[in-house]
């Protein structure tokens, strides 16, 4: 866009500044939101001077690179001519970008007072690979120019303690001269050393995000003594490295350290040696509500910290609203008595998203009869293609499946595998077909030959009008009498399975007379590992039942504790026996070889 607001206009005509000039407050707020949305601010800052006064008139939030050459840096700076075109800019965040950390004192040094007023919130960031020590004079000239900061956000490293102490004290004391400042974010957790007590006291909302090594993180005990300073806290996250894991101890420590009156949340990463991240809410005084994060987590280290921190802390009230648990590893048997059960009985309701296993079904069993079933269930078979995830409430569908009356049974492996081909078979869309069943007396005869058969589907892929991008997957199943190929290019995809269909089906030798094919060749829009998850599915809902002579039921397991929870009962774990030892069948399924 390019505009001259000082050129003479045609008769009848008007330049862009003349239109602005006439147009209402509002619709400069509609103008600038649009360019906002459709980023270009930039464009049209720099396209004349009506459009920038317009952008700068508008704009509420800066951020100011200082990577210039001193003299320029002063003049661009002078008299706080860059805030003062800016009335509405409450947000300013200052980057030296490669050039001084004296430079951040220069954009306010010489502004108005009334204008310096109108900031509320102020970011300072480095700009480099590493983050450098702010010098306390540089802290202390912003903050006595700014002292209406509500929010502040420093992302250099805090005055080191050995070398600088003036430092540190004039760091100290300009935090002390910010008597609004109610939210402080820092990157080096050494600066809550240098947090003085009136400040403490103040603050509605701290977050760490600590990335330096072990040895400068500052101990539970040294974090909990500055929170329990904060009389007025309601928002507190602690972030570390995953190389610095919070212990149940300090947890502990840390949960206990807030004063609980106004507190609403509160965050800690990385907690134990598997770095979960624990995030709890606060209603009256006490935990409402235990969140662990969306990475998956072992049940025992949940377990642990919900038994030993959680449990024990002085913010547990007599009731749990809410305890959500989004992936849970089931890594061993639970312990009997589990030291979260008494835990699980306060609580008024649990959310297990996923819950994952492998090899042995009795620990899933025992984790549920603690939990309660969950949305997800993940179960790894121990071959490829068999770790699936299948949906047990897809459908808001009560526990157990829609048809929970009748009895549950355990598929017969070679069932499973036909029910899975059934559904390949049937599933049909022109638009993207990825496998191809092949059946027939001609293959039936040469899964008997394993070297026979790899032979006749390369000829079948040799046959085709053009080279396939990526290898073919096949996999025999004698049970079935049928070979099932499988091939994912993309777009390019169903083209091709439509063409090996039909040079399976010539080379297969003629039929004689009115004799049935020698090769049946049907296309199809499903994999094997989705339909494997459909069958399992259809398990649980009762509709895979009917006609099964299912293996005989086995008792829920005797660990554990009930839990409080109604819904867990023998029924349901029964179901989900059921459904397990069929998805164990999975292991018995000859495996998936690649044809070249």
């Amino acid at each position: 866009m390019a505009c001259n607001t000082t050129q003479q206009s045609a008769p009848g005509s008007c330049t862009i500044s003349d239109l602005l000039h006439i147009l209402p407050s509002s619709a400069h707020e509609t103008l600038y939101n649009s360019l906002k949305a459709n980023d270009s601010l930039s464009h049209a800052r720099s396209s004349c001077r009506a459009l920038r006064a317009l952008v700068d008139g508008q704009t509420s939030d800066v951020d100011m690179r200082l990577g210039l050459a001193p003299a320029r840096l002063l003049a661009a700076f002078h008299g706080g001519r860059w805030l003062q075109r800016r009335p509405r800019c409450t947000h300013v965040c200052l980057s030296k970008n490669g050039g001084s950390l004296d430079a951040l004192a220069v954009p306010f040094a010489t502004a108005p007072p009334e204008a310096c007023r109108r900031v509320t919130s102020l970011g300072i960031q480095g700009g480099g690979r590493r983050p450098s020590p702010i010098p306390g004079l540089v802290l202390l000239t912003l903050t006595s120019r700014l002292p209406l900061l509500r929010s502040l956000r420093l992302s250099e490293v805090a005055p080191p303690a050995q070398d600088t102490p003036l430092d540190r004290q004039m760091a100290s004391y300009a935090l002390s001269l910010l008597p609004s400042l109610s939210s402080l974010s820092v990157e080096d957790p050494r600066f809550l050393r240098l947090v003085p007590d009136s400040l403490a006291a103040q603050l509605t909302q701290l977050h760490v995000c600590a990335l330096g090594a072990q040895e400068d993180r500052p101990t539970a005990e040294m974090l909990a003594a500055t929170c329990s300073k904060m009389a007025a806290i309601k928002e507190l996250s602690i972030l570390y490295p995953r190389t610095c894991p919070f212990a149940p101890q300090d947890v502990s420590r840390l949960l206990d350290a807030p004063p609980l009156s106004a507190l609403e949340s509160l965050t800690l990463y990385p907690v134990g040696n598997v770095a979960m991240e624990l995030n709890c809410s606060f209603a009256g005084g006490c935990l409402d509500a235990v969140d662990f994060g969306k990475d998956p987590a072992p049940y025992s280290k949940i377990s642990a910290i919900l038994g030993t921190a959680v449990l024990r802390s002085r913010a547990m009230g007599p009731r749990l609203r809410l305890l959500t648990l989004a992936q849970v590893d089931v890594d061993a048997e639970p312990p009997n008595p589990d030291p979260a059960a008494a835990l699980y009985a306060r609580c008024n309701g649990i959310q297990l998203g996923n819950l994952m296993g492998c090899r042995h079904v009795r620990p899933m069993l025992c984790v549920v009869r603690l939990l309660g079933l969950p949305q997800m269930l993940t179960w790894d078979a121990g071959k490829v293609y068999t770790c699936l995830t299948v949906d047990l409430l897809r459908n808001g569908s009560e526990a157990g499946g829609r048809h929970a009356g009748s009895a549950p049974v355990v598929l017969p492996t070679a069932t499973l595998i036909q029910r899975c081909l059934e559904r390949i078979a049937r599933t049909v869309d022109e638009n993207a077909e990825t496998s191809v069943v092949l059946r027939g007396p001609f293959v039936r005869g040469l899964i008997a030959s394993p070297r026979a058969l790899e032979g006749w589907l390369q000829d079948v892929v040799a046959a085709l009008p053009s080279k396939p991008m990526t290898a073919f997957q096949y996999r025999a199943l004698p049970t079935c009498g049928a070979v099932l190929l499988e091939y994912n290019a993309g777009s390019r995809t169903a083209p091709v399975v439509r063409a090996v269909a039909e040079a399976a089906l010539p080379l297969g030798g003629a039929a004689d007379g009115d004799s049935p094919a020698q090769v049946e060749a049907v296309s199809s829009s499903l994999l094997w590992s989705d339909a494997a998850v459909q069958v399992l599915e259809a398990l649980w809902d009762g509709e895979e039942e009917e006609g099964e002579a299912g293996a005989p039921a086995a008792e829920a397991p005797a660990g554990g504790s009930p839990g409080g929870a109604e819904a867990r009962t023998a029924a349901e774990l029964e179901r989900l026996r059921c459904l397990l030892e069929t998805w164990e069948g999975l292991r018995d399924v000859p495996k998936s070889l690649e044809l070249y």
